[in-house]
């Protein structure tokens, strides 16, 4: 609801309406109304309104969906075996003479080192060295991970209720772990005159060489053709991280976003270097993005962030326009608080103005439900926005209420 010193009624917008069912012994998700439909890293989301059916693994919090990392050796012995990942001990088994395999959940992402250390009825130890890459973008072995959306698209989302399109569309998508290194990847669109398909994979490159990762989509609009073509690696370390991500576009491709006017780029790269060290986090990005032939978008980004003893969070940042030679800085301060409170400050600043920020809120556990609340206050040169939330999780369901002033010089 909201009301403006030009217009004095007070006016009503419908954002989401749906119903949904959860199976959490299925690990699926049901919805009737709106929803989002959830995009592969070389697709893009719609907002369908009508049925979706998703795998959801936040229904089993503790399904395993990564692969396990194996570790094999062999004892003459009775003996117990000690895992360790990067120093931290991961777990204790007694085994019996022969061959032995232990599985473990990486705890790290990227490079690591495993040591198995083995010790005998008899005290005597020897240790077992493996290198191992932990990743959350793959899928276990055999497993898989679906979204199924038809509808109709909504428009103009934020801006008027209830405005759909009238053409009945289809938005899939399909992961499945083919082997612990390797998750293949399908996505499927349909629409009056349109037909898009596409394949990708990941692929883990032995223990210590990243990620690689490709996909390949094909379109047809009324006769219209066009591919895309992606391209992406990623490494990281405790102190290294570099990833890099390319799509190309080739004749006249469309999605169901482009059929609502939100042409697919025609190129796009993105590359990130960052290290770790007891200075902080520091990191560097370059983006570039051509729409067309005409119209280009180009930025550089650097990043420092660090974490004190206190549990104390600051980042600083800087984006610099290389087309638009505008530089903006965002300098952020987090500082937690007992029971699920934070306060946060912030100060933001470009060529046009400056902007400081203030926000407090208290989360709502879900697990035992409770109240949560949230106040968020900011201030700029013409400006000043201030908004206030409260939210409670109960037996019957979960609420929240929202107030929202935003005043500037003009009103």
């Amino acid at each position: 609801y909201t009301k403006t010193d030009e217009d004095s009624e007070l006016n009503a917008l419908i954002l989401d309406t749906y119903w949904q069912r959860d199976l959490p012994e299925k690990m699926l998700t049901i919805r009737v109304g709106d929803d989002q439909s959830k995009p592969l890293s070389w697709s893009r989301s719609t907002r369908i309104s009508g049925v979706s059916l998703s795998k959801n693994f936040a229904l089993q919090p503790y399904q395993i969906t990564t692969p396990l990392e194996s570790f094999k050796g062999e004892v003459s012995l009775p003996s117990t075996v000690d895992l360790f990942i990067n120093g931290l001990k991961q777990t204790t088994q007694q085994i019996i003479p022969g061959q032995f395999e232990i599985e473990a959940i990486p705890i790290i992402t990227g490079v690591g080192q495993a040591q198995v250390v083995v010790t005998d009825i008899n005290g005597q130890q020897r240790v077992l060295n493996f290198s191992l890459y932990g990743t959350n973008q793959l899928l276990k072995e055999d497993l898989s991970d679906w979204s199924f959306n038809l509808g109709y698209t909504r428009l103009a989302y934020g801006e008027r209720s209830f405005k759909y399109d009238k053409d009945l569309v289809t938005n899939t998508s399909y992961r499945y772990g083919l082997t612990q290194d390797l998750t293949v990847e399908t996505h499927l669109e349909l629409a009056p005159d349109l037909y898009l398909g596409g394949a990708g994979f990941i692929q883990r490159l032995g223990n210590r060489a990243g990620l690689l990762n490709a996909a390949y989509s094909f379109s047809d609009y009324q006769g219209l053709t066009g591919a895309i073509y992606q391209l992406g690696y990623n490494w990281n370390s405790r102190y290294l991280t570099i990833s890099y991500n390319t799509a190309r576009q080739s004749g006249e491709y469309y999605d169901i976003a482009h059929l609502n006017g939100l042409a697919f780029p025609q190129r796009s790269d993105q590359f990130f270097l960052g290290t770790n060290n007891r200075l902080g986090q520091f990191g560097a990005s370059y983006i570039y993005q051509e729409q067309d032939w005409d119209s280009t978008n180009e930025f550089l980004t650097f990043n420092w962030s660090y974490s004190f003893p206190n549990n104390y969070y600051l980042n600083l940042s800087a984006n610099h326009d290389l087309n638009g030679s505008d530089t903006r800085y965002y300098l952020s301060l987090n500082v937690p608080l007992e029971k699920r409170r934070t306060v946060n400050l912030s100060y933001q600043q470009d060529q046009e103005q400056e902007k400081l920020s203030f926000n407090a809120r208290q989360s709502v556990s879900r697990d035992v439900g409770g109240w949560g609340w949230q106040v968020q206050v900011d201030t700029a040169q013409d400006n000043r926005n201030i908004q206030t939330q409260l939210a409670r999780i109960h037996n019957y369901g979960e609420w929240s209420l929202g107030l929202q002033e935003f005043k500037t010089d003009n009103s």
